[in-house]
């Protein structure tokens, strides 16, 4: 009778064993920043020894259509449940601050193991856990060390991107209890909250704001029945300069399978780094890893370690097992598609090294290190790169347990040289986490909750198509992005290429506007009304002589100097029309701008200098009074004052979008109509400076335009536009 309990025993903990296995698994992920417009979520579930009908569903919402897919023994099948961005966020996402009812239920008919995968430049994976994931009280394995992108409100695709959490009930009438260690939006004190859910419902909060001290770092979640915790730490850039950006994701455990003693492995990458929270205290150690391969941590008392790690400026992260009383005797794995390499790490005690197999071949134990200060430990860093994409592979132990965690680097982009760039990093830990201990009992304390608000009746999401998208294309949001904004901009107007008429030219413009902008995808639309104010001054000047007789019959050289001053005073109203497009934080626009004058003035003036000089005398002229040639003769000015009738401007402009607000540079290439007082069109005639009837006015581009009837100018300036929600 002995003998039978104990082999009855054996069985059990060589299925508990067998990767994070099970036969239920919760999932939910929340609003994403729209950088991930690449993004697709897909579902990959392994079978072992038997064969396993699958059932993916939300049991809370009868508009999500139930999917069913069987999986051989021994091999593993994937499942697209979003095939983009706009879908994902219509019909998985978990929107803050609301009751939902879109929580995933995966059930199979026989033990599997499952992970889900967010692929793109935003990718990640959760490891789902199965039955090791729920549990009665959490806190939370966030990092509070580097800051969501982007503070700085780079760009509207940042505008989600925040550390949360998502509360998932497996039983009805289970009251969750949150106590925040940070302030969480929308609240402006720290104050418990309380929310009741029913099974398939789920509640995702989020910090208040994207700095790396706001996270809710080791906020304790307490529940009335078995709940399921996720986390996301969504766009998180290492980076202050803001680079890079990745999400960083992960199934939490409950306290109750937390432990004293871990060991962290390093990935070899350029950036690695522990968080260490004190379950006792809520303070948090930050552990970096570099120049370490190896890491043992022991402490008096429970806590919980979060490993960060990341390949150029993309990060990934998960939490790591507690060292004893988990691990797992069989791991089957399959390298997602995108992935570019992919390394994967094998932790097993010294005694066990000769008994891990890789797809059933011994690996050689040559491979293996202990590790420092626990040599009772070791490790062995695997390339699974030669491996196919999309392979199943099988790690097992034919005797004592063993930790695996992979890391891999999808490619979406080539660099100049054709290089594949790292544009996502998922790290996770696939061993089981499981604890022979059974979980105690939770008593909640009575405490005083804030009123939270959130949605107690559920939302009826539209009609979705079928789970798995082959041919079809989802229906595009309705909102097509009309909005209103304001601008400002300064202008500086000068001769931007070569004319021998010029030697000095200087202007400034000043305005403001109204803008309406529609936005769709990349695409840019501006039409307004503003006003605007110019004022510029440009001069040419020129030298001429000739044979002169004077007065009294002496000869000399009469040379004239002129000099041609054009001011323009203009208040007018403009009205642009620009298109174009906008890419990753950065706008180009071009377009027409028509302008009316309004009021100013324009002023032309030209003035000429006569002097002499004889050769007779070598003497000036001015030096002999009587030879008729008068002191005050030789300056002689004229002006005239044109009027415009109409603007017309080519426009350029390019700069940085972030988020609500634009900053850019442009540049104005403007055709005026000007028109004499009297009527008449003015022409350039320097043969005859003093006549106003014959001037054209100089602008930059042109001082004599061929036919006379135009005035160029040329503006370059900042535009900085506000848009309006």
């Amino acid at each position: 009778m002995r003998k039978r309990i104990y082999v009855i025993l054996t069985l059990l903990c060589s299925l508990s064993t067998f990767a994070q296995v099970g036969q239920q698994f919760w999932f939910a992920s929340p609003e994403m920043a729209r950088h991930s417009a690449d993004m697709q979520l897909q579902l990959c579930v392994f079978a072992d020894s038997l064969d396993a009908d699958i059932t993916i569903a939300m049991p809370a919402s009868s508009s999500f259509p139930v999917r069913t897919i069987h999986v051989p023994a021994f091999s593993h099948q994937t499942v697209l449940l979003a095939p983009d961005y706009t879908y994902y966020m219509r019909h998985i996402a978990a929107y803050h601050n609301s009751i939902l009812p879109n929580a995933l239920s995966i059930s199979a008919s026989a033990p599997v193991s499952c992970y889900i995968q967010m692929t793109g430049v935003n990718g990640e994976i959760y490891t789902l856990k199965g039955e090791n994931a729920l549990g009665t009280e959490f806190s939370l394995a966030l990092q509070n060390r580097f800051r969501n992108s982007n503070t700085r409100t780079k760009h509207q695709i940042y505008e989600n991107a925040y550390a949360s959490a998502q509360v998932i009930a497996t039983e009805d009438s289970t009251l969750v209890t949150i106590y925040p260690t940070q302030l969480l939006y929308p609240d402006t004190t720290l104050t418990p909250r309380q929310v009741m859910l029913h099974r398939g419902q789920v509640y995702s909060f989020r910090a208040v704001s994207k700095r790396a001290e706001a996270h809710p770092t080791a906020t304790r979640i307490v529940a009335s029945k078995p709940i399921s915790v996720l986390t996301m730490d969504d766009s998180m850039s290492p980076y202050q300069k803001y680079m890079g950006e990745d999400a960083v994701a992960d199934q939490q455990v409950p306290t109750s399978l937390l432990g004293t003693d871990y060991i962290a492995l390093s990935n070899g990458l350029n950036w690695e780094g522990l968080l260490v929270t004190d379950l006792t205290t809520d303070s948090t150690e930050f552990i970096s890893m570099r120049g370490r391969e190896a890491l043992y941590i022991h402490r008096d008392h429970p806590v919980q370690v979060l490993q960060l790690s990341g390949l150029g400026n993309e990060a990934g992260g998960t939490q790591l097992p507690t060292l004893y009383n988990s691990g797992s005797r069989r791991v089957v794995y399959a390298r997602p598609n995108d992935a570019r390499w992919t390394r994967m790490h094998i932790l097993t005690p010294t005694a066990n090294t000769s008994a891990i197999r890789i797809d059933g071949q011994l690996l050689d134990t040559a491979l293996f290190t202990p590790v420092p200060e626990a040599e009772e430990w070791s490790y062995a860093t695997v390339d699974m790169s030669r491996h196919a994409k999309d392979e199943t592979i099988t790690v097992t132990s034919d005797g004592d347990i063993f930790h695996l965690s992979v890391i891999d680097a999808s490619s979406a982009v080539r660099n100049k040289q054709g290089y594949a760039v790292p544009t996502s990093c998922s790290f996770g830990y696939f061993s089981s986490y499981a604890h022979p201990i059974p979980e105690p009992e939770v008593i909640i304390p009575p405490v005083e909750v804030a009123e939270v608000a959130v949605v107690d009746t559920l939302p009826v999401l539209p009609p979705a198509p079928p789970v798995v998208v082959e041919d079809t294309v989802p229906e595009k949001p309705k909102s097509e992005g009309h909005h209103f904004a304001v601008y400002m901009l300064g202008a500086y107007s000068h001769i931007p290429f070569g004319n021998s008429d010029f030697r000095w030219g200087l202007g400034y413009g000043v305005g403001l506007g109204f803008l309406y902008e529609y936005q769709h995808n990349h695409f840019l639309l501006d039409l307004g009304v503003g006003v605007l104010w110019q004022d510029v001054e440009h001069r040419s000047e020129s030298d001429a002589s000739a044979a002169y007789t004077d007065t009294q019959g002496d000869e000399c050289t009469l040379s004239m100097h002129i000099r041609r001053s054009d001011r323009v005073r203009m208040g007018y109203v403009e009205v642009p029309l620009l298109v174009g497009g906008q890419w990753n934080g950065f706008y180009l626009m071009g377009g027409v701008k028509a302008g009316v004058p309004l009021w100013g003035n324009t002023r032309s003036e030209a003035r000429m200098s006569n002097w002499a000089m004889y050769d007779k005398y070598f003497v000036p002229f001015q030096q002999m009074p009587n030879h008729g040639l008068r002191l005050d003769e030789p300056v002689t000015r004229r002006h005239a004052r044109p009027s415009y009738i109409a603007d017309t401007r080519l426009s350029l402009e390019l700069g940085l979008r972030l988020r609500r607000y634009r900053l850019g540079v442009y540049a104005d290439y403007g055709v005026l109509w000007p028109k004499m007082d009297n009527g008449t069109t003015p022409l350039m005639d320097m043969t005859d400076p003093l006549q106003p009837s014959t001037w054209s006015l100089h602008h930059p581009l042109s001082s004599s335009v061929s036919n006379g009837k135009y005035a160029h100018t040329f503006f370059t300036g900042l535009k900085f536009t506000i848009v309006l929600y």
